[in-house]
């Protein structure tokens, strides 16, 4: 993407003329038009592969192109000489009022640490459990959230831990707040199949799951996502909008009619409803979505999870 892109390389002379006719800082230069090549993991994320997005390679072609038209030195100086931006904005923290667990081990570690601040910043003590280790959800919360997992990698082990699938179940069944975001969803299905592995899931989201190991360039990057709320729900009233990633790895292969109260769109598909709410307090998403997008998505959130303890 282009901030703004100037199509032609002797553009470039006009606009420092322009520059310096209007006595405006100094013109440091454009990057001109480049095109890079990348090879890209043939998987998606997995703990046992070091997988990069951009090899060492392309990353110095691009910092090439930029050193060669920008003077980076110049640019670096100047911005060391600069006073730092102030603004008259106060931030007003929520005292505790919502208890959440939050999914975190060697399994369940993908997620967008933002919202764990917002979430934070808006009353909610975060309190941290193992889906791989613990045999019950902490007590005393109100709230679940249920992270980005390495599935693939940890599914025979999740599935021995009954006991947990049980108080998740049983936490639902009270009316508890839950929200899931992408492989953690999946772990909150009926059934999960991986390869030639198939294992029951939590079953909260009666779906059963394929994961599809991404073949192509296109399927391993992520898709930015905007999507709006078709109704009230535990993260805001209808028409609330959050942004965030979507990925395409994980396929519905049969499902029950199931509510979804999220209308998502990206860029180069059409639009979808998506966000699985089998309950009134639950909102179950493959997408990634950015509290940061939203600030009262995590408000809500909070507020929701302050109503029930557990």
């Amino acid at each position: 993407n282009f901030l703004e892109q100037i199509p032609l390389p002797d553009q470039i002379d006009t606009i420092k003329e322009q520059f310096n006719s209007l006595s405006l800082a100094p013109f440091l230069g454009a990057v001109k038009k480049v095109s890079l090549k990348s090879s890209v993991p043939q998987r998606g994320i997995v703990q046992k592969e070091n997988v990069l997005s951009f090899n060492r390679d392309f990353l110095l072609k691009v910092k090439d192109a930029v050193s060669s038209s920008i003077n980076t030195q110049i640019l670096y100086e100047q911005s060391q000489s600069q006073p730092s931006l102030r603004v008259n904005i106060t931030v007003k923290k929520h005292s505790r009022r919502a208890k959440i667990a939050v999914s975190d081990d060697s399994c369940f570690s993908l997620s967008i640490n933002d919202n764990l601040m917002y979430l934070q910043h808006f009353g909610a003590e975060l309190i941290p459990f193992s889906p791989l280790a613990d045999d019950a959800l902490p007590k005393g919360v109100g709230g679940l959230y249920i992270t980005g997992c390495f599935l693939s990698e940890y599914l025979k082990d999740l599935a021995k831990n009954e006991s947990l699938y049980n108080s998740i179940k049983e936490f639902f069944n009270k009316g508890g707040v839950i929200f899931s975001e992408g492989s953690g969803t999946a772990y909150l299905c009926k059934e999960i199949i991986i390869d030639d592995e198939r294992e029951k899931g939590v079953g909260i989201l009666p779906i059963t799951v394929k994961y599809q190991e991404p073949q192509q360039e296109e399927a391993f990057f992520p898709s930015y996502i905007r999507a709006r709320t078709v109704e009230e729900c535990i993260v805001g009233s209808e028409d609330t909008e959050l942004r965030g990633l979507a990925g395409k790895e994980w396929q519905s292969v049969s499902e029950e009619p199931v509510p979804k109260v999220l209308k998502v769109v990206t860029f180069d598909q059409p639009a979808l409803l998506e966000g699985y709410s089998p309950g009134a307090q639950t909102l179950l998403s493959f997408c990634f979505f950015h509290f940061g997008s939203n600030p009262l998505a995590a408000k809500k959130l909070t507020e929701a999870s302050s109503v029930l303890t557990a």
